[in-house]
C-alpha cells in the first residue's frame, strides 16, 4: 500500500524520516515515472532520524505525485510487511508540510515511521 504526496514543480523540498518503534522500519519515496527512489531504514524511539535530503522537483505546470511506502520487519529485515499509512498536510502562509505516518500493527499510535515533506512557496 502506498500514499501519494503531491509536490509542486520547480521546488526544493526537504524530506526527512523518523522512527518511534522497536521493529525495523523502512520507508521508500519514489518520484513520478518510477525514477530513482529514496530508501531509508532504521529503528529507534523518540523521533530517531533515519534519513534526510533535499528533492529538487522538475519544472512544469502541474504538481507531481510522489509515492511513499512504509514497511516493518520484526526479524531484522529478513521479511518485510506493509505498514498502514495515514497521510496529512497543512499550509501556514508560505510554509507547506505534508506528512505520512505509519503504523506497524503493534499499538495503533501511527508514529512508527514518519516521513515529512517541507517547503516554502512564495505567496501570490
Amino acid at each position: 500500500m502506498a500514499a501519494t504526496v503531491m509536490l509542486p514543480p520547480s521546488t526544493n523540498v526537504f524530506v526527512s524520516a523518523f522512527t518511534n518503534a522497536a521493529y525495523l522500519q523502512k520507508v521508500t519515496v519514489t518520484p513520478p515515472g518510477g525514477g530513482q527512489s529514496i530508501v531509508w531504514q532504521g529503528t529507534g524511539e523518540n523521533n530517531h532520524q533515519i534519513g534526510q535530503q533535499f528533492i529538487a522537483t522538475p519544472g512544469g505546470s502541474q504538481n507531481l505525485a510522489y509515492s511513499v511506502t512504509a514497511q516493518y520487519s520484526s526479524d531484522g529485515g529478513a521479511s518485510w510487511h506493509d505498514s498502514t499509512l495515514l497521510p496529512g498536510a497543512t499550509v501556514i502562509g508560505s510554509f507547506n508540510l505534508q506528512v505520512v505516518l505509519s503504523e506497524d500493527h503493534v499499538d495503533q499510535d501511527y508514529n512508527d515511521a514518519v516521513v515529512e515533506f517541507l517547503w516554502w512557496r512564495p505567496l501570490s
